[in-house]
């Protein structure tokens, strides 16, 4: 029996043993104590313990043994094979015998059940005449005692399919559980509890020493609270909810749980990944529906990944945690575990055989998920948003979520109000009428209970007279229809501000605590609101943490009176907020109780909580402390480097500062609130929310009565930032940036006076958007001028961190453009040693590291410096500009060690081509000219993978004008010509000379004398000699020739290479070039010739001749420009003879280039002391020669190579000059375009 028959098998087994320990705890029997898994009451095993698959036992010992057989569909059990087991299992002492099996009943063993089961036959009789003889001479002397316990056996043959098992396992659970506790009777939650019960019994099975589970412990789980079983599971590892999801509802709403069953169908059979989109209004219980789905079904997945999906940063933090879950559990191989999160996740779930459940919780804006979703693996999504959009998508299917059905509601409020108490039936309809009146909202009928239960005490008399008396107050509460939001029921509405006005109303110090915090939670985000925060704003001195004060302790409520337990108990009092996740607020930073707790409140109720503050008169003081303070925590953790908790405020700090907008008349408070929100949403490359706050602050800092000089000059700067960053073309931002850095310094003398930190703080932001526009080649008069002018403020500040490690910055920076590449090195890896563990990564000195070891060929630094990029670019934490400088400035180097043949580099280049793919799938969006410099890299990538279709499509985004404004690329629009060249159909294919047949020998033979030893390697030539050839040939084998020196020049050092593939490379680097090129297939002869004598005809054989004969070889492989009619040999300096003589000679270390005419026998080249010449033998087309003598990989490392040797050669022919450059086109117009000016190129050769 394979693996995957024993799992079915045991979980038959199990499921099957649990099935019949339910139908006793469901029955009256009083007699069965326990079911003892893999064993009998006997604790000493008996006779043959293994037969006995379970026994239910009694205080008297076994009253039920029973053995199960599974198998496969479509196998059978036969009355032979059944008495085999029988044989076995009717040792045992016991009241009742079992053999269960979901095999096929062969005719005879329905035949033996049925004589089992005729108390009249003569059961020995006809056993033995159904028997073979085998069979019939075992049980031939069998005793009496034998034949009577056969009597009291049941052979069960169980049709069901393992699916149909485990369904009405589920069913029985569900039955049992509400007839034992009947206020249980909701959710359900019965998937958890099968789930647990299985895990218990597979327990029981694995410890002989306590395999017994008994009635009362079975009785006990069924009556569980799903919390408590939530986390034995947890222990179990079964089912695990990573990491913990939201409790649910405990009342049922079996309508909208049986559409997902439509679209998710358990068990969980195939890899399509189903998503189900759960959309409505705010408090209508998507979440809980959510919840309830994984505890009904928990025994169908074997993981419950629940991600908050509020924010993108809440979804990355869960997708480490669901990483890290699978990676300790060894899903993920060594390999992925380097990957980033978002595809190490995706990984896992498409490997992992166990079933999962993903549910994407709380999405206010749908795009936030995209790429987010499992795109397969044996699993299910769930999707909770209040965004009533459909999502786009293969297999999504949107589900609506309405209010409860009547008897739910009726339901919700019986065990709110009533708790376990039976409702009388007059009861049930005043608790009907009342849900009905609330429209069926589960918000409104939670509220209205906590109202009723907490306030309205039952001494004031029967349930009518107490619901009487809330609807009172209830109509007294909607007077105002025009506050009622759009979809959302006035019921709702008045709920809400009945609640809020008996929380007000209340005394006690804790009490009026909770409704102030209350009345700041109204003002922020509504997931995740830190208590402490919410406390800060009414307990502590604002001037305690302004300024400085506010880099050293984090604003929280540090009082012991009132108690902060006491206060978080009235905050939940009245159900309008709940317990949320807590915020990772740090030790350091938080008090000894309650640090990360928070809280998260309903929109709906936000809304209506903020129309009433508003009507108290206190709008103003209540939304300035949350700005206050937001903004205070904000500050605090982005000065302590700690970015990951800032950006969990973010959304608080748009929330109060949108509120702080559309209220007017700010004050300092907002507009430092506007400050840092947009310095975060600058972070995140929000640049439209950065400038709208900046505006905002701005405005104020200039019609404010107590102008404050230090945040209008910060003010000026951040704009200045977010303009630059908001222009597609940076350089067009120049006429807006230009006069905020004027304004800015003209402040800057009297700000010097009030603190000098500031001052160089908001220089150096003003300093890298002058520097980003010069960058950029932006033109305005006053540009150089205003850089001139920072840089001299720069001087005079104190150094503190920022304006230090800015500085230190453009030092890395200016080592490696004057080429100290290793002093560059060591001063980036100083800068990475100076960041603390919570600060964010330096990716700009780490950009300016891996630049440093690519161009020190320090291959294993680079690649693990990019495995940190590629990290940080699934996490979403690289800002466009870091993204940028990164695929430009490391894209550029790499493209550079390719063209110098240096293998690593393209592995390297596929991982930087894989973080653009990553970031282009999180909609980074970086400027006009960086985005067309990385699309060039993007269609360089598609080249190597051989795809013109694609290298197509990124070659129409390619923007040239853009691509020639920026500083260093000439060698990218020469890059760009040749892709271009490549994926342009060629023109008609013309007949070849001759069809290609493949030779049948070969010969290639030297000299036995050398006077000289043979290199192992080929020799190069220096660059000054490579320029003297490129200047002083003929502009008509001028790119002959420059085709040749780039094979030379790759060569060099090397180990010689197949001659075929240097000339098939040679041959389509030239089609790339624009020039047509066929394989000449030749004889070739090397001969010894000195200078002054007669010219001599090697393959006219005589004495003289083949006494100096030095080399030969046919056939031999060259390339024939067909335009110009130029022979081309790259081959040649690889030959041993030719690498004997060019130790001495540097002329041999030459490709050959010579003139070629067709109807010629042989074509001579004089060169230092010997003769080549080449006889013709035919002229082929490059794709039938390299298809026939050619592997499959060896032709796509030649056209890999051959955009390499073209790219060289178009660098080394632009690099003359512009005259040389001028004449050569004149003679092949295909290269104009191709061939650019001297002054446009970087140093790239």
């Amino acid at each position: 029996m394979g693996g995957q028959d024993a799992v079915r098998g045991f979980e038959y087994q199990f499921l099957r043993t649990l099935e019949y320990a339910l139908d006793v705890v469901g029955s009256d029997d009083t007699v069965v104590t326990g079911v003892r898994i893999e064993g009998t009451a006997d604790r000493t095993g008996g006779p043959d313990p293994e037969i006995v698959d379970f026994a239910l036992v009694g205080d008297e010992g076994n009253l039920t043994v029973a053995q199960v057989k599974s198998g496969r569909p479509g196998t059978t059990m036969s009355a032979s094979e059944a008495l085999e087991e029988l044989l076995r299992l009717l040792k045992h002492p016991a009241r009742r015998y079992l053999l269960i099996t979901n095999r096929t009943a062969t005719r005879n063993l329905r035949e033996l059940s049925a004589l089992i089961d005729d108390q009249q036959s003569d059961l020995r009789d006809g056993v033995l005449a159904l028997l073979g003889p085998r069979m019939a001479h075992q049980l031939q002397d069998k005793d009496e005692e034998f034949w009577r316990r056969l009597r009291r056996t049941e052979v069960v043959v169980d049709p069901r399919d393992d699916d149909r098992v485990h369904e009405q396992v589920r069913d029985r659970v569900r039955v049992v559980r509400h007839r034992l506790a009947p206020s249980t009777i909701g959710w359900d939650a019965t998937g958890l509890l099968t789930g647990y019960l299985m895990s218990e019994v597979m327990a029981r099975a694995a410890r002989p020493d306590a395999s017994e589970l008994t009635i009362r412990e079975l009785t006990d789980a069924l009556g569980a609270d799903p919390d408590v079983l939530r986390g034995l599971l947890r222990e179990r590892d079964w089912a695990v909810h990573v990491p913990p999801g939201p409790r649910a509802t405990d009342i049922a709403r079996p309508e909208p749980l049986a559409d997902l069953a439509r679209h998710l169908p358990t068990p969980v059979r195939s890899d399509a990944a189903p998503v189900c989109l759960l959309t409505g209004l705010s408090g209508i219980g998507k979440s809980s529906l959510a919840a309830a789905w994984a505890d009904e079904h928990a025994d169908s997945y074997a993981a419950i990944l629940w991600a908050d999906a509020s924010s993108l940063a809440q979804l990355e933090s869960t997708f480490a945690v669901i990483a890290g879950w699978y990676h300790h559990r060894g899903v993920l191989t060594g390999a992925e575990a380097e990957l980033p999160v978002q595809p190490r996740v995706f990984a896992a779930l498409a490997r992992t055989a166990e079933p999962w459940l993903m549910v994407f919780d709380n999405c206010a804006d749908q795009t936030v998920l995209r790429g987010w979703i499992p795109p397969r693996g044996r699993g299910h999504t769930i999707i909770t948003s209040t965004d009533q959009n459909s999502l786009p998508g293969p297999n999504i299917h949107k589900l609506p979520v309405i209010g409860m059905t009547g008897d739910e509601a009726a339901h919700l409020l019986v065990r709110r109000i009533l708790g376990d108490r039976s409702p009388a039936d007059e009861e049930l309809d005043i608790l009907r009428d009342l849900a009905a009146k609330l429209h069926y909202w589960p918000l409104a009928l939670e509220l209205a209970a906590a109202y009723i239960v907490g306030t309205i005490p039952q001494e004031t008399g029967d349930l009518a007279r107490r619901v009487a008396h809330y609807e009172r107050q209830l109509r007294g509460s909607m007077n105002d229809p025009q506050s009622v939001p759009e979809g959302y029921p006035d019921t709702v509405v008045g709920v809400i501000t009945l609640t809020w006005r008996r929380v007000v109303e209340r005394t006690t110090p804790a009490e009026q605590l909770a409704a102030m915090a209350l009345r700041s939670g109204a003002f922020l985000a509504s997931r995740q609101i830190p208590l402490h925060l919410l406390l800060a704003c009414w307990t502590t001195n604002s001037w305690d943490f302004s300024g400085p004060l506010v880099r050293e302790r984090l604003a929280t409520y540090v009082h012991d009176h009132p108690p902060v337990g006491e206060v978080l108990r009235a905050v939940l009092r009245d159900s309008l907020v709940r317990a949320d996740e807590p915020f990772p607020l740090p030790e350091s930073s938080g008090p000894a109780t309650w640090p990360g707790y928070t809280v998260t409140m309903n929109d709906i109720v936000q809304s209506i909580v903020r129309g009433l503050v508003d009507d108290e008169g206190a709008t103003r003081e209540v939304l300035f402390r949350a700005a206050f303070y937001v903004q205070a925590w904000m500050q605090h953790f982005t000065e302590g480097g700690r970015m990951r908790l800032a950006l969990a405020l973010i959304g608080h700090g748009i929330e109060a500062s949108e509120h702080a907008i559309a209220f007017g008349a700010p004050d300092k408070n907002i507009a430092l609130l506007w400050g840092n929100t947009a310095g975060l949403l600058g972070y995140l490359d929000d640049w439209n929310g950065a400038a709208r706050y900046l505006r905002a602050e701005l405005e104020w800092a200039d019609s404010t009565d107590q102008p404050d000089l230090l945040i209008r000059m910060q003010t000026l700067a951040a704009l200045a930032a977010a303009y630059y960053n908001l222009a597609d073309r940076p350089r067009d931002a120049a006429e807006r940036i230009v006069p905020l850095v004027e304004a800015l310094l003209a402040d800057v003398p009297a700000a010097l006076a009030l603190d000098e930190e500031v001052v160089g703080r908001t220089i150096v932001t003003a300093s890298s958007a002058v520097l980003n526009l010069r960058l950029h080649r932006a033109v305005h008069p006053k540009i150089a001028a205003l850089a001139s002018a920072l840089e001299d403020i720069l001087k005079i500040v104190p150094h503190d961190a920022t304006v230090g490690h800015f500085g230190d910055l453009r030092r890395v920076r200016d080592l490696i453009e004057a080429g100290n590449t290793l002093d560059a090195r060591r001063a980036a890896e100083t800068l990475l040693t100076q960041r603390s563990p919570e600060q964010r990564e330096d990716y700009q000195a780490l950009c300016m590291l891996t630049e440093a070891c690519v161009e020190l060929r320090d291959w294993p630094a680079a690649r693990h410096a990019l495995r940190r990029f590629a990290e940080a670019a699934e996490l979403g934490e690289l800002r466009r500009f870091e993204l940028a400088m990164l695929l430009r400035n490391v894209g550029i180097g790499l493209v550079t060690a390719m063209l110098k043949q240096h293998d690593p580099a393209f592995d390297l280049f596929r991982a930087l081509d894989n973080i653009a793919v990553v970031c282009d799938r999180r909609s980074v969006v970086v400027q006009a000219d960086d985005r067309d410099v990385i699309t060039m890299f993007r269609a360089l990538g598609t080249y190597l993978d051989n795809n013109k279709s694609a290298c197509s499509v990124w070659l129409d985004q390619v923007n040239l004008d853009e691509l020639a404004a920026v500083e260093n690329v000439g060698m990218l629009l020469i890059m760009y010509r040749l892709l271009r060249n490549w994926t342009t159909p060629p023109d008609p294919r013309q007949a070849p000379s001759h069809r290609f047949v493949k030779p049948q020998q070969a010969e290639d033979w030297s000299a036995p004398r050398i006077d000289t030893p043979i290199p192992d390697t080929v020799l190069t030539l220096d660059d000054d000699a490579i320029a003297g050839i490129l200047h002083g040939c003929a502009a008509e084998s001028a790119p002959a020739h420059a085709v040749g020196l780039s094979q030379v020049r790759r060569a060099g050092g090397r180990i010689p290479r197949d001659p075929l593939e240097i000339a098939m490379e040679t041959s389509l680097a030239l089609q790339l070039l624009g020039l047509p090129a066929r394989i000449t297939e030749t004889a070739l002869v090397v001969a010894d010739h000195s200078p002054g004598e007669k010219p001599i005809d090697p393959f006219r054989p005589s004495f003289h001749t083949a006494a100096r004969l030095r080399a030969s070889r046919a056939p031999h492989y060259t390339v024939l420009i067909t335009t110009s009619q130029h022979l081309v040999d790259p081959v040649l300096p690889q030959l041993p003879a030719i690498r004997a003589l060019a130790v001495a000679r540097p002329s041999h270390r030459l490709s050959a280039v010579l003139p070629f005419q067709s109807t010629n026998f042989s074509h001579a080249l004089e060169r230092e002391g010997v003769v080549v010449a080449y006889h013709p033998l035919g002229i082929y087309e490059p794709e039938d020669v390299a298809a026939a003598l050619l592997s499959p990989e060896q032709r796509a490392a030649c056209e890999t190579n051959a955009f390499f040797v073209a790219l060289w050669a178009a660098i080394a022919l632009s690099a003359t000059t512009g005259a040389r450059v001028s004449e050569i086109i004149s003679v092949y117009p295909r290269l104009d375009g191709l061939l650019i000016s001297p002054d446009s190129l970087a140093d790239s050769r």
